[in-house]
């Protein structure tokens, strides 16, 4: 099922089902850790064509998504005692999503991280 929901993520962004990734976002701990969906979403696209629209497409939804993310549930990242969560997703951003502004809102995380 989890698997489901991840791999409908993107789809749902693109088809403009607004409601589906707030709610998962807001309801997905309850079955899952941010890992296991960071771990699924980074199967599902592990990296995307430059001269392919498709994955140009999947590449914005999937930089959007993990934003929304990031901005409205940052603890997801900077739970853990090692930070995994966080360095995963900088290690993905700046390997497959260099052109978005996610690598900013990390950077932003990461520096007020280590503050604390």
């Amino acid at each position: 099922m989890l698997k489901k929901l991840v791999d409908n993520l993107v789809p749902a962004h693109l088809h403009g089902y607004p409601f589906f990734v707030p709610a998962f976002l807001a309801i997905y701990r309850r079955f899952a850790t941010p890992r296991q969906v960071l771990d699924l979403l980074f199967l599902r696209y592990p990296s995307f064509l430059p001269n392919s629209e498709e994955d140009q497409q999947n590449k914005r939804a999937l930089s959007s998504i993990l934003e929304t993310w990031l901005l409205h549930y940052p603890g997801d990242f900077c739970q853990c005692p090692d930070t995994a969560n966080l360095k995963q997703l900088v290690a993905y951003a700046l390997l497959n999503l260099t052109d978005s502004d996610i690598i900013r809102h990390l950077c932003t995380l990461s520096a007020q991280f280590r503050v604390r």
